[in-house]
């Protein structure tokens, strides 16, 4: 899977479910008193056993008070008496059941007693439950699978499990639905997203099912869900229709441009284009309204100036934030970028300079003396450079050590400061890197040293 700025914050809406239940009261008062004129529920003559209907009665009564407790306590009491496990009655108990655990917000627990009915009636024919609710039903446990699917996200062996068992129910229940809702097909694109993005490579079937049954959902709302938009997002990014992608973004964005959320979209689809000039005009022009200004966002422009060779600008951007911003004055790498910058703007002054003022933010960092001393050694000034190698040397963390005391012994050698570039070549003929090398430097300077002793005696 894809790693998507584009994430679908799944709106998994369980209304349907408080309905669906709530039904059972009129249901039982329809079957117990009034005239039943429904041809289809005459039909279904299936009777309550022995004290269930009033067991369901009581538990549906002290549901209304809350008393949930003592609401499961009487429907348990209830099912344990029906001597025939998959009866009526104890389809519709355990509906009560279902409902008691969805009101207080349990509805992994509220799953079981769900399928279980679901079950029961669909095993059934007729069914226990008419054709609108065993379609509310479908949807209910395809949205509770859903649910239970994406917080798995430990454990992809029972995610999957969830998700497959999610899209039975989703699918059955869209083929049968006269007129779902918005959030409904919403729902359900999200479950067809959600198993087709989880797949390597991506199932590509399901993605384009998944937008047309988006476009389905746009075109029947007066005012589509902000949801349906995303999704739709992130089934396009999923495809690679990265164009699709930024007509439909720019579209929005004209209808609604202070919607931080859109800006991020087209920022990710252009950078996925990798046409970075239109990336950085679309951070450019959200910024313009106060938008995409966090550090993070800061720093992805810079890097995409920097990616382009646009040095001056990023330079420019980077200096500013250096300033106003702690979090990245606070990260080395920046000053290093800046430096760079413009060392490749043939600044090299300003690029030292910039490493300087570095080392007092960070006084403990080797590389950063380092750094500067390679500067000055490709400017051919080894008296500066040198300071900086014995700076970075004395701390701790620079990198290959050894080609430091190399370079310092070559050029302490070179401005005749032979006890400096001893010292250094002694230290590299140490390391198997640069032994070799560090041998012919220490003899080179030791004779230099023995000539220089010897016109001293001389003279």
């Amino acid at each position: 899977m894809k790693n998507l700025r584009l994430l679908y914050l799944w709106n998994v809406r369980l209304t349907a479910l408080l309905i669906l239940i709530l039904g059972c009261a009129r249901v039982h008062a329809q079957e117990e008193g009034g005239e039943q004129t429904s041809t289809e529920t005459k039909r279904r003559d299936y009777q309550y056993a022995d004290g269930a209907g009033e067991a369901l009665s009581q538990a549906l009564e002290l549901i209304a008070k809350k008393d949930y407790d003592a609401a499961m306590k009487v429907v348990n009491d209830a099912i344990k008496k029906i001597p025939d496990k998959t009866s009526y009655s104890v389809a519709r108990l355990l509906q009560v059941r279902v409902q008691i655990h969805s009101s207080k917000g349990d509805f992994a627990n509220a799953l079981p007693d769900l399928r279980r009915a679901f079950q029961l009636s669909d095993s059934k024919n007729p069914t226990y439950f008419d054709e609108k609710q065993t379609t509310n039903m479908l949807y209910v446990l395809g949205v509770i699978c859903l649910q239970q699917a994406t917080g798995l996200k430990d454990n992809p062996e029972a995610a999957k499990q969830y998700s497959d068992e999610a899209e039975t129910y989703l699918s059955r229940w869209y083929k049968t639905s006269k007129s779902p809702t918005p959030d409904q097909i919403a729902n359900y694109a999200s479950l067809l997203f959600y198993t087709a993005a989880a797949k390597n490579p991506a199932d590509k079937d399901k993605l384009y099912k998944a937008i047309e049954i988006i476009d389905l959902g746009l075109k029947s709302a007066i005012k589509p869900s902000i949801n349906l938009y995303t999704l739709k997002l992130a089934c396009l990014q999923q495809l690679d229709r990265n164009s699709e992608g930024i007509a439909l973004l720019e579209l929005l964005l004209s209808e609604n441009p202070e919607n931080v959320g859109y800006w991020r979209n087209l920022f990710a689809f252009y950078t996925q284009q990798q046409n970075y000039v239109a990336a950085i005009a679309t951070v450019e022009r959200a910024q313009a309204r106060g938008l995409l200004n966090s550090t993070s966002e800061t720093l992805n422009l810079i890097n995409l100036h920097f990616n382009i060779e646009q040095y001056e600008r990023a330079a420019e951007i980077l200096e500013d934030k250096l300033v106003q911003d702690e979090t990245i004055r606070k990260d080395i790498n920046n000053w290093e970028i800046l430096a760079y910058c413009y060392r490749r703007m043939e600044e090299t002054t300003k690029a030292i300079d910039t490493l300087k003022r570095a080392v007092a933010v960070f006084p403990k960092s080797a590389q950063i003396d380092y750094n500067i001393s390679q500067i000055y050694y490709s400017e051919n000034k080894f008296s500066e450079a040198i300071p900086h190698l014995q700076s970075a040397l004395s701390k701790e963390g620079l990198k290959k050590p050894s080609q430091a005391y190399l370079l310092l012994a070559y050029l302490a050698f070179d401005q005749k400061k032979y006890n400096i570039a001893l010292e250094a070549a002694i230290h590299a003929v140490q390391s198997p890197d640069t032994a070799e090398s560090a041998q012919r430097m220490k003899k080179a300077i030791e004779e230099r040293m023995a000539a220089r002793e010897a016109k001293l005696k001389k003279s």
